[in-house]
């Protein structure tokens, strides 16, 4: 975390996750980041597992358009969906 002017910043790097799991792990993590952000704003939370249902599918396609563009690994099998 970083202290910015207009907020803060949270990098979240995760390593090591199997490649057939990348979209059910982005999709956790942007789920929990928006709970985060309504939480921060004094909303509700949001209905965890509907949400993350709705974001996989997009995820998903997300990464099999990576996948099948040229530069899609990095040469040590990195795959971004951001």
């Amino acid at each position: 975390m970083r202290a910015l002017d207009h907020g803060t910043l949270l990098v979240v790097e995760e390593r090591g996750v199997p490649l057939r799991q990348l979209a059910e792990y982005g999709a956790g993590w942007q789920t929990h980041v928006e709970d985060l952000a309504a939480h921060l704003a004094g909303r509700a939370r949001c209905d965890i597992a509907a949400r993350w249902g709705e974001l996989v599918p997009h995820y998903r396609e997300r990464l099999a358009a990576q996948l099948s563009a040229d530069d899609s690994d990095d040469g040590r099998g990195a795959v971004s969906l951001g």
